[in-house]
């Protein structure tokens, strides 16, 4: 699993490599992925209500279990959050039919 821990940025992000193989099979989202996995990085979230007032359009999912929509509704980025420990670690990327099948509880 990659680790991503860049001195200087917040929240630590765990096995980025998905969203690197996403883009590559996607090039429409490599942007977006680029753009949101800066911010992630970048973020000091103490609770999903924080997150939600950046992203109100992210499903949160039993407190941790986040999902961003991405290049609309065509992709979507599943995440697990520790808002305590600032760690964020990729579980999933897909499509939105592939979305429909994930079982995140």
């Amino acid at each position: 699993m990659g680790t991503l821990i860049i001195p200087g940025y917040l929240m630590k992000l765990l096995n980025i490599k998905p969203i690197t193989e996403f883009g590559l099979m996607y090039p429409e989202a490599e942007p977006h992925l680029t753009a949101l996995v800066k911010e992630v990085r970048q973020a000091k979230w103490s609770s999903p209500l924080e997150l939600k007032q950046r992203y109100p359009k992210a499903k949160v999912i039993n407190g941790e279990n986040i999902v961003f929509k991405v290049v609309g509704n065509r992709f979507r980025l599943w995440l697990t959050i520790s808002f305590k420990n600032q760690i964020a670690m990729v579980r999933k990327i897909g499509t939105h039919a592939q979305y429909d099948k994930w079982d995140i509880g």
